[in-house]
């Protein structure tokens, strides 16, 4: 009798407990789904802004700008140049070496966007570095010291662009350099190995050792005499040959503020005031960089500073050949 009544439990051909299991798998199922789906943010389409970007590309050393087109709790930033990710819906960032490199922007919901960028060397990186503390100019052969104002645990020197000398790390926060030539150096210090700690400071190595004048005593000059059918001849004098004055070297921090000077109306610096820079004097040649420029002599940039108004320098560049001033590039603020 018990077997009737267990057979007898059915609906539609099953037994109802299978029925019953049946019902509480597709529950859970049920259940699972729906907490997925809630759980799930649909992937947003987003881009990003890197600012400033010139026509060639983006500038190293240059304190870059990277914005995304939206709103969003949490965006963490690869550079793709091996330094440290950074966080922010705005943040900023600084290439230390040319190349191309992938920037990937990556919101907390797993939504990325990647963008190539094209990084060339800055030709107007001559900053000098308040973080670092030196003399504006030493004689060659001498020591210079170079001091970070910046606490770290290490800090690594090298003279930029100068591989004959050597990059040095330090325990503490001073360095000392010796220079054999002239000329215009800048010098990199990198703190705890992170190149987001870089500070760079321009130093001007002079050299004052004038040619020795040759001299020669007229007592130690004899008459040289011929046969009796010719004149007596004597021996010329060798002329003494001229001391040449050395042209005063200076930095493009100090030019720039002087530039600057000649605006304002400062009469401290009159044209000739130059010519103890510039090789070729006030035809020495000028190129104004940036949109509207042009190439001139140094007087008539002179006279344009004169007349600029309230126009300011930003930034110049000094070529040298053999020390001495022969090109100067100037940047005017917009």
């Amino acid at each position: 009798m018990n077997s009737r009544r267990i057979y007898e439990r059915k609906a539609k051909g099953l037994d109802i407990s299978v029925w019953l299991f049946m019902f509480i798998i597709m529950l859970v199922s049920l259940t699972f789904l729906t907490s997925f789906l809630i759980g799930r943010t649909k992937c947003i389409p987003f881009t990003f802004k890197i600012t400033p970007k010139t026509d060639s590309g983006y500038y190293t050393e240059k304190n870059l700008t990277f914005t995304l087109s939206t709103s969003a709790k949490k965006v963490t930033w690869n550079f793709g140049d091996g330094s440290p990710e950074q966080t922010g819906v705005f943040v900023s960032h600084e290439y230390h070496k040319a190349g191309k490199f992938s920037v990937t922007a990556t919101i907390k919901d797993g939504c990325d966007e990647t963008q190539e960028v094209t990084v060339i060397k800055n030709p107007f990186d001559h900053s000098t570095g308040y973080e670092v503390e030196a003399p504006e100019s030493v004689a060659v052969e001498k020591d210079a010291e170079f001091r970070c104002s910046v606490y770290g645990s290490s800090w690594k020197w090298e003279v930029m662009y100068h591989p004959e000398i050597k990059p040095r790390t330090e325990k503490l926060g001073t360095a000392i350099f010796r220079f054999s030539n002239a000329g215009t150096y800048s010098v990199q210090v990198t703190l705890d190995d992170d190149r987001t700690k870089c500070y760079r400071r321009e130093i001007v190595i002079t050299d004052d050792r004038v040619a020795k004048r040759k001299t020669t005593d007229i007592n130690d000059i004899k008459p040289i005499f011929t046969d009796q059918r010719g004149p007596k001849k004597e021996e010329p004098v060798q002329q003494v040959e001229e001391q040449k004055t050395s042209i005063v070297q200076i930095n493009a921090k100090s030019f720039k503020d002087k530039l600057n000077d000649v605006i304002t109306e400062d009469n401290s610096h009159p044209l000739e005031h130059f010519n103890q820079y510039l090789d070729n004097g006030p035809e020495t040649t000028v190129n104004i960089a940036g949109e509207g420029g042009g190439t001139m002599s140094f007087r008539k940039f002179y006279s344009m500073l004169q007349k600029s108004g309230n126009k300011k320098v930003t930034n110049v560049i000094i070529t040298r050949v053999e020390n001495r001033v022969k090109f100067i590039t100037v940047t005017f603020s917009n």
